[in-house]
């Protein structure tokens, strides 16, 4: 898992874009890998991104937070949070992977409102937060990326 995101970091880091249009698409994925649906998110991350005319594999890697891997912790963590803000009693920790753990949506369908309005808060919630954090993390990384590839240039041109 480490070197998944050491991986990710790295490759926005590398993106030959200005950094603005980084650090937008980044958090543009971030607020799409929210949404509880897998299959429409790439497609989302991809049509924004076009649309917004920021960097589209910026919000590609952004928008792969929530992967199948990651999925039922983060969605789990979301619904939490959003019954916490609704003040519902919600289903079991079990209850809750078997709906998403079945492959057909019916069972998810037959919560109705006691799954997908805390789950939906509680997702609105972390893109609100997430978001705008990963934005100005991403934005100084590549200030400081850039800052040191001056420097090493500078520091070249010295020596020669």
């Amino acid at each position: 898992m480490i070197r998944a995101v050491r991986f990710h970091w790295l490759r926005l880091l590398r993106l030959k874009d200005q950094p603005q249009s980084v650090a937008g698409g980044f958090a543009l994925g971030v607020i799409i890998g929210c949404i509880p649906f897998f299959g429409i998110q790439s497609v989302l991350a991809l049509s924004f991104a076009v649309l917004l005319r920021i960097n589209k594999v910026a919000c590609l890697i952004g928008s792969v937070w929530t992967n199948p891997v990651t999925a039922i912790p983060v969605y789990w963590t979301n619904y939490r949070i959003g019954l916490w803000f609704t003040g519902r009693d919600g289903v079991s920790f079990e209850r809750f992977t078997e709906m998403l753990g079945e492959g057909s949506h019916t069972g998810l369908l037959d919560l109705g409102e006691d799954l997908f309005v805390p789950l939906g808060i509680g997702c609105g919630l972390a893109a609100l937060v997430l978001s705008p954090l990963s934005y100005l993390v991403v934005l100084q990384g590549l200030k400081f990326r850039q800052a040191q590839r001056r420097a090493k240039a500078r520091n070249a041109a010295r020596q020669e």
